[in-house]
């Protein structure tokens, strides 16, 4: 798995002005997603806890998997994804009312920027989410702080307040 992982990492292109090659992180996620879902708490922690071991032990690919993910985000939308998590607030009750009656009917085309769309594409399994919830906390944490996605006063959990570098 160690050597998966550090191949994966030593794949991620250069960053470039142009839309970012998914197809680095779509392999990170397969990688950690658990062949079985049932009772998958214990491989896909396991998986994880790898992944920020090498990250932390090694400044070129935690730098190198920075920049990536920053990129994605940079590049893709996530202010239709806010919206519809009730983050920021939409149109008005009878436009969101009328959107999902609508999308009830005919699936959603979403633009080619839209984080959305990328989500859907890296957690394209039906059970996804039994395995994502049960990511340790901790781990998590450890992993967006590594790649500075979250910073220390960010950080739910205290014990890991003190190791960032933002």
């Amino acid at each position: 798995m160690r050597e998966k992982i550090i191949q994966i990492l030593d794949a991620i292109p250069e960053v470039r002005s142009e839309k970012p090659d998914v197809r680095i992180i779509k392999l990170l996620v397969e990688t950690i997603r658990p062949k079985r879902i049932k009772n998958c708490t214990v491989p896909v922690n396991e998986q994880f806890a790898l992944l920020n071991d090498i990250l932390e032990s090694n400044n070129e690919y935690r730098e190198q998997l920075k920049q990536y993910i920053h990129h994605i985000f940079r590049y893709y939308d996530a202010v239709p994804l806010y919206t519809e998590l009730g983050i920021l607030p939409a149109t008005g009750f009878f436009h969101g009312l009328i959107k999902k009656i609508k999308y009830r009917m005919l699936p959603e085309l979403y633009e080619e920027n839209d984080l959305r769309k990328l989500l859907k594409e890296l957690f394209n399994k039906r059970r996804d989410y039994l395995w994502i919830q049960k990511i340790d906390k901790i781990q998590l944490d450890r992993f967006l702080m590594l790649t500075e996605v979250l910073c220390r006063n960010e950080v739910r959990n205290p014990c890991m307040a003190g190791r960032t570098v933002c």
